[in-house]
Order: C-alpha cells, then structure tokens, then sequence
C-alpha cells in the first residue's frame, strides 16, 4: 500500500507541476475577468511574490506553527545557508519561464524545458561517480533531439529570446535541484518546504523593490488577487511540492524517471485544455522523441517497477 501511496503522490505531484506553466500563462490572460484590474495585477512581480507568500501561509498552517518553527531554530548556520541558498534559486527559474511564456508556446515550455532534468541526471551522476549506462545515454540522445528539433524547427532556424530563457532556467534548475537535495536533508520536509516559499517571497520582494520601487507592487495587495493567488498556491505550490517531497524521500530516482514519461504530455494536454494551444507537427514529433528517450533511458527501471513484487526495489527508506 505505501509502494502504491508514493507513487500515486509522485503522478500527482507531476500532473500539478505540469499544470503550473499554463495555469500562469491563463491568469496573465484572463486577470481581467478574475477582477484583477491593473496592469501589474497578474505579473510575475505578483505571482512569485504572493504565490510564493501564500504557499508559505499555507505550509505552515497545515504543518501548525511550532512543528515548523522549532526545526528552523534547530537547524545548523551550514543548513541555513542551504535553505536561503535554494530558496533563492528556486525564485530564479519561474521568473525566467514567466518571461519567457510571453515570446514562447506553453508546449515549447514544457518540451525544452526536459533540458533541466536531462542535464541534472547526467551531472548528479557525476557528482556520485555512477556510471552513465548505453541505455541513459541513447534515450538521453532521443531527449537532447527532441530538444534540438524544438528549438530550432519551431522558431524557423532560430532560437527566439523565450526559447533560450526556458534552455537557460534548466542549467539553473540543474543546480537548484543539487541544492535543494542538501537543503532537504539538513532541514527536513516540513522546515524546507516553508522556508523555500516563505523566504523566496521575501528575497523576491526585496529584489523587486529593489529594481522597480513601490509603485510596481501597487496592486499587489488587492484583496481579490489573494484569493486568487491563495487558490493557485495552495494547488500549484503546496499541493505539488508536498506531494513531490513526499515521493522522493520514499521513491527511488530510477522509478522517479520511470513516471516522467508522463509529465510532458501532461504539460501539453494543460495547455490544449486551458489555452486551446495545439502543438505543431514538430512539437508532437518531440513530444514522441522524448518520451522515447525518457523509456529508454529509464528501461532497467521500468522492467523492474513492472516485474517485480518486491517494494525494497521502488523505494528506499529515508531516515
């Protein structure tokens, strides 16, 4: 039961990641008739802040206060820089694929941004000197494909600007996801959780108003804005993360790249429900070659996760 409980939160987990991307690219375009009236209502100024704000509201409610805080105050000055360390790169990549939605598809989004966990599954190799197999590195090949195809077919021979930007956020999440990994360890579920929300939206708004003053946070606390954000948190943010952490301390990561062949499609069927955006031939042409690439770079794990009744071969124990 618990095998199947960590798997079902790691599907969940992907398929609220997945809706994230388009959901914001919705409400950028539909603030207007949520009621959310000014031109920075929806702007990533406002989402990351007080998304990221209310995610953390939202964590500690459900943690309660004193859980939360007393792991905080017992954690070491090294756990606290990693803690600050990957709650400020975790501001850096939404930022990017906010910016770069408004020259780019929702599927272009999703299909490049497998260059992350490509490039993050090949350096976290290395970092643990594990060998790279035939088969990681042909069904990496397929995903690197895919990646190329996108990014060159869909933009006529060149890469526009939110192309690169989404390329450019998955070196950044490479090494937010190391951080973050170390940051988890040190702090536990509960203290990383909030504190990656609650002090990314206080370094955002600190870098925010830094850069454009006041006046661009002037409908940031609009009472209508809130509840929107507070909805959107609760199910893109504290919804997905807690159900993410949840499977990764439980799952092992072969099983992790196992499930993922679903999160592009995932991303793609969002996008087509929410934003009647239809791939191009080239982006399903992708959409294949990844998945591909995704099931061949993962086989050993896949025969395994299907063939075997045992848990001990899915999941690893964290204490």
């Amino acid at each position: 039961m618990s095998t199947r409980r960590a798997i079902a939160m790691l599907i969940l987990a992907m398929a609220l990641f997945a809706l994230g991307t388009p959901l914001t690219k919705w409400l950028a375009l539909n603030g207007e008739t949520l009621g959310l009236h000014g031109e920075n209502a929806i702007s990533f100024c406002n989402i990351l802040f007080v998304g990221n704000l209310c995610a953390g509201l939202a964590v500690l409610a459900y943690f309660r206060v004193w859980p939360v805080l007393s792991d905080l105050a017992a954690l070491s000055p090294s756990g606290w820089m990693l803690v600050i360390t990957a709650a400020s790169l975790s501001v850096v990549v939404p930022a990017m694929l906010f910016f770069a939605l408004k020259t780019t598809s929702v599927a272009n989004v999703v299909l490049l941004g497998r260059f992350g966990p490509l490039l993050f599954s090949i350096v976290g190799a290395i970092a643990v000197s594990r060998p790279i197999g035939k088969l990681e590195w042909i069904g990496n090949s397929f995903i690197f494909v895919s990646i190329a195809l996108v990014a060159f077919v869909t933009g006529g021979g060149m890469i526009n600007r939110g192309d690169w930007l989404v390329l450019a956020a998955g070196v950044v999440y490479c090494v937010t996801a190391l951080v973050s990994q170390s940051a988890l360890a040190a702090a536990g579920l509960r203290a990383f959780v909030f504190a990656r929300n609650f002090v990314a939206a206080v370094i955002f708004f600190a870098i925010a108003l830094w850069l454009f003053g006041w006046y661009h946070f002037a409908e940031a606390f609009m009472a209508r804005l809130w509840l929107v954000m507070t909805i959107y948190a609760l199910v893109a943010v504290v919804a997905a993360q807690l159900a993410w952490y949840y499977a990764l301390q439980r799952v092992e990561p072969t099983a992790v790249g196992t499930w993922s062949i679903i999160s592009p499609a995932m991303g793609i069927v969002f996008a087509l429900l929410l934003l009647h955006e239809r791939p191009q031939p080239a982006q399903w042409i992708a959409l294949g070659l990844t998945s591909i690439g995704i099931a061949i770079a993962n086989a050993e794990a896949l025969r395994t996760v299907w063939l075997s009744n045992s848990t001990e071969s899915s999941l690893s124990a964290v204490t």
